[in-house]
């Protein structure tokens, strides 16, 4: 066996280090500290109790980052998120605030995935361990660290399979929501039905909706063949008043959300 194969073995998939519940705490001193001016990454982990950025500091950050309570703003520097500020703040109905403990909830790619595969409805801790280990490739440890956080979370939004009734059986009454040319159901193309038809962060921290397409001034449009043989083509259209840098990061990590999702393998994907 190669030494990488050995490596490989023994790490597990990126996961958020913490509980939602426990991301929120960290959260509200930030917030305390800073109200809503953007800072560093140090200055932020320095408020939560922590000399530098280390190993264990960068988790926590990217665990704020994952349920979506610290935003970028650019330059590497942070903010609290509108989600984070109204969930420290806890000014809403009880309605409102479950419903941003579950959007946060199922922020993090892997939580929402591991959630879907199950409905909602998470099975024993032996059970989801297992499931880690044999089919996402999690090491013993690793496995047992992110059922314990998952279900902490699962628990505090109080996800369950009503969550996704409405959901499913949408995507059955409308076939086209569930992907042109995919298999209905599957893990990725769900994934990015949602992220079609998700609002951009920017529109629901205002409380807006999108406008229609025609309102929309093209800013940038590239059209690019990624298989003459299957016929599969990309289409990049991007609109608006104008275009930055960090623009182009969100774009990037949402294609990156999709190249993470597309578990594509030998074993399970026969080529069209």
């Amino acid at each position: 066996m190669s030494e990488d194969t050995k490596k490989n073995r023994n790490r597990s998939p990126n996961y958020p280090y913490l509980s939602l519940g426990d991301t929120i705490d960290k959260t509200c001193i930030v917030l305390e500290k800073d109200k809503l001016s953007p800072t560093s990454p140090e200055v932020i982990v320095g408020h939560l109790g922590y000399t530098n950025l280390n190993g264990t500091s960068r988790r926590v950050l990217a665990a704020m980052k994952d349920y979506g309570l610290l935003e970028e703003v650019g330059n590497k520097r942070y903010k609290v998120s509108n989600a984070g500020y109204k969930l420290c703040k806890n000014n809403e109905t009880p309605e409102e605030r479950l419903k941003l403990l579950k959007e946060a909830a199922l922020s993090p790619y892997f939580f929402r995935h591991v959630i879907e595969e199950y409905k909602g409805d998470l099975p024993s801790p032996e059970t989801l361990i297992d499931y880690l280990i044999l089919n996402k490739e999690f090491s013993p440890d690793g496995a047992r660290s992110l059922q314990k956080v998952l279900r902490e979370t699962v628990e505090l939004a109080n996800i369950n399979s009503e969550d996704f009734v409405v959901k499913y059986q949408d995507r059955e009454k409308n076939p086209a929501n569930a992907g042109q040319g995919q298999q209905q159901g599957s893990d990725w193309s769900s994934i990015f039905n949602d992220m079609l038809n998700t609002p951009s962060k920017e529109n629901v921290t205002k409380g807006n909706t999108l406008p229609p397409e025609a309102a929309i001034k093209p800013l940038f449009k590239y059209s690019v063949p990624l298989s003459i043989e299957r016929e599969v083509n990309a289409q990049l259209l991007i609109t608006g008043q104008s275009l930055k840098r960090r623009d182009l990061d969100v774009l990037a990590k949402k294609v990156k959300d999709l190249l993470d999702a597309f578990e594509e393998s030998d074993e399970k994907t026969t080529e069209q």
